[in-house]
Order: structure tokens, then sequence, then C-alpha cells
């Protein structure tokens, strides 16, 4: 099934266009998946109004939709989405440096003004595709195989790891002494 046809769309709102590096590795997870989607700019101090627009258009959508609002300034676009979208919204600050104080202001907003929160970008682009995925078996089976994956990657790193541990203390304890 190609994107096109999939029923459900991601639409990522990025701040700027500084902000698109940061979210390619989410949206790729979206290509691989099969999900359509859709990346936006725009800001809710600077347009805010242009963000309405964006909405607007998107809420008219019969199929499933995923907002997911992604800024490297303050994270006051994932409240303004989810408070006039129909469908969820994901806020996912993306400024490492204040990430902290980010994550906080995306996290607390007024009562009725629900978006979840992220600091991931592909745990964000995951957490669309679970929910695209209540409403499309096909976008449901591509995402659980997808993380079924996982698991697999541990496995294989155990003996790995295993194997080399007492080199790598020992490379350690040259650099390091003990004293």
């Amino acid at each position: 099934m190609s994107a096109e046809t999939s029923k459900g769309k991601a639409i990522w709102i990025i701040g700027s266009k500084a902000d698109e590096k940061l979210v390619i590795p989410g949206i790729a997870i979206h290509e691989y998946l099969g999900i359509p989607y859709d990346l936006r700019v725009s800001s809710a101090h600077k347009t805010p109004r242009n963000v309405l627009d964006i909405i607007s258009r998107y809420n008219t959508r019969k199929d499933p939709t995923v907002y997911l609002a992604c800024v490297g300034g303050s994270p006051a676009l994932g409240g303004m989405v989810a408070v006039h979208a129909r469908f969820p919204t994901i806020s996912v600050p993306l400024e490492e440096k204040y990430l902290q104080e980010m994550l906080l202001a995306a996290a607390v907003n007024a009562s009725g003004v629900a978006p979840l929160v992220s600091i991931n970008v592909k745990n964000a682009a995951l957490s669309s595709a679970i929910i695209l995925g209540m409403s499309n078996a096909e976008i449901e089976e591509r995402t659980n195989a997808y993380r079924k994956t996982f698991p697999d990657t541990v496995r294989q790193d155990d003996p790995v790891v295993r194997r080399g541990i007492r080199k790598n203390v020992l490379e350690y304890l040259v650099e390091h002494p003990i004293k």
C-alpha cells in the first residue's frame, strides 16, 4: 500500500525552516511506514493566523490525522494546535540547549488543552503511527513489524558487549588510572 492510498495522515508543523533538519529523522519513519505526511512552517507567535488557517484546512479531513508541533524556540505551538485541532497533537520541543524548560512548558497547559509531549522526533513519529494504526490495519501492521525490530538489536548487542567489556575497561583504566 503506497503512502498516497493509505488512510491517515501526519501533519508536521515546524516553527521555522531551521527546524526542518531536526524533524527529518521522524519524517523518515513515516516515509518508511508508508504514512502520508505534510510538512508546514508556521509560528504560534509570529504567524498565529497562519497556524489557525493550517489547522482549519486539516480539520476538515475525514481520515484520521495527527499533528506534530515541533519547535526549537518556545513550545507554544503545541498548545495552540491542540486547542484548535479536532485530532490529536504531539508537542515536540527541539531545542536541546533549553530542553528542561521547553519540556516543562510543553507539558503544562491550560485546562482543556491536551497535547501529548515527546522530546524525541522519532518517538513522536512512532506515537503518531500507533495512533493512526488504531483505525488503519495496514499502518498498524507495518508499525508493529517496525517495533518488533528493536528487541532484535538489543539481543544482537548483548554478546558483542559481553565479549568486549574487559578490553574496554582495561583501555579506560590506562586513560583514567585509579589512584
